[in-house]
């Protein structure tokens, strides 16, 4: 594209603003490589790979990851019910997150917990965030990693 094109309807300020620098964020590609080491590290404990999109939860004790399918909806705290449920984690809220999918995406969804959910090592908790593959949730001291198999 020819960037001195100028559409007759453009104002010069229009034109300008687009004509601008586009500039891209820095990537931290330590930090990045640290995710995938531990996501690699995660996964190589299963003695199953997920075949549907799941949460994959490391305990804090030595005991093996668990793979929490996700389905229409899971919901994880100390008083959760089914597979969500980890009642040995006292720092998790009875209720603390959920994962649902909503128009054809997985979000996630903070339940008013005490202690926050935080996705991807950021500061500040969330109430409501959109999951993609490889995505950590942080919850009450405990560690999911976001799968999602069939994700295009």
């Amino acid at each position: 594209m020819n960037p001195n094109y100028q559409h007759e309807d453009a104002s010069e300020a229009e034109v300008a603003a687009l004509s601008g620098t586009v500039t891209i964020a820095s990537v931290d590609t330590r930090a990045v490589r640290e995710r995938l080491a531990c996501a690699a590290a995660l996964l190589s404990c299963l003695t199953e790979q997920p075949s549907e999109p799941s949460l994959v939860h490391q305990p804090q004790d030595e005991s093996p990851p668990r793979v929490l399918p996700v389905g229409g909806e899971l919901r994880v705290g100390r008083m959760a019910g089914g597979i969500g449920c980890l009642p040995d984690c006292a720092e998790l809220s009875r209720m603390h997150f959920r994962v649902h999918v909503d128009k054809g995406c997985f979000i996630l969804e903070d339940l008013g917990s005490r202690n926050g959910t935080r996705v991807d090592g950021v500061k500040e908790p969330v109430t409501r965030r959109a999951l993609r593959d490889g995505d950590f949730i942080l919850a009450g001291g405990q560690v999911f990693l976001f799968v999602n198999p069939v994700d295009e």
